[in-house]
């Protein structure tokens, strides 16, 4: 089996690793589905998810971390893997990143002199070049979960399942997240700090009952 390796070049642990979200994509995620991936880092989840899919091109990686990005390909590469991938991020408007390690995540200003503008494309963009009509998302991406979806409420009916780790809360509001997908006919079958969503068909109307036919009353004339 082969192993999975970080920026430099040590072993990862998967047993220790991203378990949860593994075990996630192991039980969730279905063999048709289209796959949007917001954050790869290593591309261990990823590996789980592509393992998973019956056409391994159904799958879109986003990685914004330049330091991982070479090596997350490696991994796929090396597990046989073929996801589209791509370093940057799905935003309406450039974002800056924030390095940090596995804390690293994109804000809307410059918070240190490390900090740099991380090339970004729209979610239209990327269906637009791919031809993938995502019905699948899975975010850990480190609280950009809120803009993405504010980006992109338009899109919201079109996915069946979203995935997500509710990570960096004071920047990103679970809440309204949870709202929105709720006022999209989402619900939660998998609570928790990663949670899942399945979209349910929307309800139809009560039937109204019929009223009963009125009787014909036939009335003889007399003369």
């Amino acid at each position: 089996m082969n192993n999975f390796y970080d920026e430099n070049g040590s072993i990862i642990d998967t047993h220790e690793y991203e378990t949860i979200e593994q075990q996630i994509a192991d039980k969730f995620i279905s063999q048709d589905a289209i796959v949007l991936e917001l954050g790869g880092r290593y591309g261990v989840v990823a590996t789980c998810i592509n393992k998973r899919l019956a056409d391994t091109r159904h799958h879109f990686v986003v990685e914004p971390d330049e330091s991982v990005f070479a090596k997350m390909c490696d991994n796929l590469s090396s597990h046989r893997c073929n996801p589209h991938v791509f370093n940057g991020i799905i935003s309406n408007k450039p974002l800056y990143f924030q390095p940090g390690g596995l804390a690293s995540r994109t804000r809307e200003t410059a918070c240190s002199c490390d900090s740099f503008i991380v090339p970004n494309k729209t979610l239209n963009q990327i269906i637009e070049e791919t031809g993938l009509k995502f019905d699948t998302l899975v975010a850990d991406c480190e609280g950009c979960l809120e803009g993405f979806i504010d980006d992109n409420i338009n899109y919201l009916d079109k996915f069946k399942l979203i995935t997500y780790e509710s990570d960096f809360r004071s920047e990103c509001d679970y809440e309204k997240i949870e709202r929105i997908l709720k006022e999209h006919n989402f619900e939660c079958i998998h609570p928790g700090g990663h949670s899942v969503w399945k979209r349910q068909p929307p309800s139809l109307p009560t039937p109204q009952p019929i009223p009963p036919k009125k009787k014909l009353l036939s009335f003889l004339r007399t003369r």
